[in-house]
């Protein structure tokens, strides 16, 4: 059952309390991955609790959004990548023979939310800014909640006073880009909050913003699965998903899979996702001989329906921030085994309880994990159960009554201090 479904079947909610206008800002909100699933989780939440909400995404790249949107939440966009021929995702406007020369002069130019160099984010452009801030200086009163520091830069510098400006960083701290840390520093005391997914980024952020009226809090993600029953971890399949990225190191999981493969040859990896990395590791998977058990899946729809058919979810990850997939995953008992991170998984995982934590980086270890696993049918039933308790503790209500209680204090604060 997906989030829309589980909106249209839940009880009605008491809407009288305190009604709120919320706007979230996502670079690419109509893009499958983490951060437009957990917006617009979030987002529906919010709109069926009689909050006031919209989501605005800097670029439309597909012709709807891959993420279930709740009916009363108002999806806008802020540049169309749509090829005007028919096609989808058009790389830049500077390319799009529909738009004009003036704004394809714009779309060469570096944008200056952020110090032009290596680190400067390649979506954002002169032309984006314009786009930003004629958005962000059309705000009524309310909040905004924009997912990345250049975005929150633009809310704090455009839009108007009486709009409450709150970031939350989707990515782990220790890969933001320098310049774009400065971006948020610049930035830190006119920012209502910063919202972190972990703990531990939320201790890094509040040292690099050092003194600051900023406040940092700690909100995870919430799953987009309902949570129901657990899967009977009876399909002989390892699954992952995920961007086909460095990020996701999938690589690493093919050879952690490939001992695995040659000790039970009826079991399998299926890996969903797309991305650049796809041809280099279907080479992989051909040159270790594992065509026939690792099976690259592309994206699909109904990836909850495959985690119920799984009975082992992998991940190899190099970095993470808050891995909404994982938490998916133990919503449906699956047991994990990850790879350690400097965040994300470690929140998760207590190592024997509800899933196996390997060491960073170390190929063997999880080969190993993944071969307790798939060998020992009671550990996955027993360390499944456990993720299915730890998953209870991110279900969409109870981290929106988190969000609900962070607004209701920043009005209160901004009402308080005359703002």
């Amino acid at each position: 059952m997906g989030v829309r479904d589980w909106f249209q079947r839940r009880a009605p909610r008491d809407l009288a309390g305190r009604r709120r206008r919320v706007t979230f800002v996502v670079t690419y909100a109509y893009a499958t991955g983490g951060v437009p699933r957990a917006v617009f989780a979030v987002a529906g939440e919010l709109a069926e609790r009689g909050h006031e909400v919209e989501v605005v995404s800097v670029y439309r790249t597909h012709r709807e959004p891959y993420a279930d949107v709740h009916p009363a939440i108002r999806l806008t966009f802020l540049e169309d990548r749509l090829d005007p021929d028919g096609g989808e995702n058009l790389p830049r406007a500077r390319r799009n023979p529909a738009r004009s020369e003036a704004d394809r002069e714009l779309d060469r130019r570096p944008s200056e939310l952020v110090a032009p160099g290596p680190d400067a984010y390649p979506a954002y452009s002169a032309l984006t800014d314009r786009h930003l801030r004629e958005r962000f200086a059309a705000l009524r009163p309310g909040i905004v909640v924009t997912t990345r520091p250049e975005l929150a830069a633009a809310a704090v510098r455009w839009a108007p006073d009486d709009v409450v400006t709150v970031n939350q960083e989707h990515l782990t701290f220790a890969v933001r880009e320098p310049d774009v840390r400065a971006a948020l520093v610049g930035v830190r005391d006119r920012l209502d909050a910063l919202v972190t997914l972990t703990d531990a980024d939320g201790g890094r952020w509040a040292r690099e913003l050092g003194d600051t009226t900023t406040r940092v809090v700690t909100i995870p993600n919430a799953s987009s699965f309902p949570l129901g029953e657990g899967a009977p971890l009876e399909g002989r399949v390892v699954i992952a998903g995920g961007r086909l990225t460095e990020q996701k190191a999938f690589d690493r999981l093919i050879d952690a899979f490939a001992p695995v493969a040659r000790a039970h040859p009826d079991w399998q990896l299926h890996v969903y996702g797309q991305g650049r990395l796809e041809g280099e590791l279907r080479a992989q998977v051909e040159r270790l001989g594992l065509g026939a058990q690792v099976h690259l899946k592309g994206f699909t729809a109904e990836f909850e329906r495959r985690l119920e058919e799984a009975s082992v979810y992998a991940m190899s990850s190099r970095y993470e921030g808050f891995p909404m997939v994982l938490v998916e995953a133990m919503t449906k008992g699956v047991p994990p085994v990850s790879m350690d991170c400097q965040s994300g998984p470690r929140q998760l995982i207590r190592d024997g309880e509800n899933g196996l934590l390997v060491p960073r980086a170390d190929v063997a270890a999880l080969s190993a994990g993944i071969e307790r696993l798939v060998a020992d049918a009671d550990l996955r039933r027993r360390l499944g159960a456990g993720a299915l308790a730890t998953a209870a503790d991110y279900t969409l209500p109870l981290v929106v009554d988190r969000w609900e209680s962070l607004l209701d204090d920043l009005v209160e604060a901004r009402d308080a201090a005359g703002r």
